[in-house]
């Protein structure tokens, strides 16, 4: 494993393709042969969303998981088929609240 590159060998990575009606993140442990301690293999499992190009893989995050804490991402869903301006008309049910944006989808 080096700094700054991640190909599959403790580290994958992948890309979520546009239209996408659902996602599932799945964590699967892989305990190499030579390892007789489970435990110990332990500590290098994890799953997180990143944004593209905001995150260079790091050893030692895969120890540390608390350092991935604040990795920014990006979700573009849509909730409903309206208008944000429509949207908006109802405070109750709009869904963006604080950290999110709406926008009229163009698609």
């Amino acid at each position: 494993m080096a700094e700054g590159t991640c190909f599959g060998v403790g580290c994958c990575q992948s890309s979520i393709p546009r239209d996408l009606q659902f996602f599932v993140i799945e964590e699967v442990r892989v305990v190499p042969i030579h390892t007789t301690d489970v435990q110990s293999s332990r500590a290098c499992n994890s799953v997180f969303l990143a944004e593209e190009d905001k995150y260079s893989f790091k050893v030692k995050d895969l120890y540390n998981i608390s350092s991935l804490l604040n990795i920014p991402f990006v979700l573009n869903w849509v909730v409903a088929n309206q208008t944000c301006k429509d949207a908006q008309r109802d405070p109750k049910k709009f869904a963006c609240k604080e950290n999110s944006d709406c926008y009229d989808s163009v698609d």
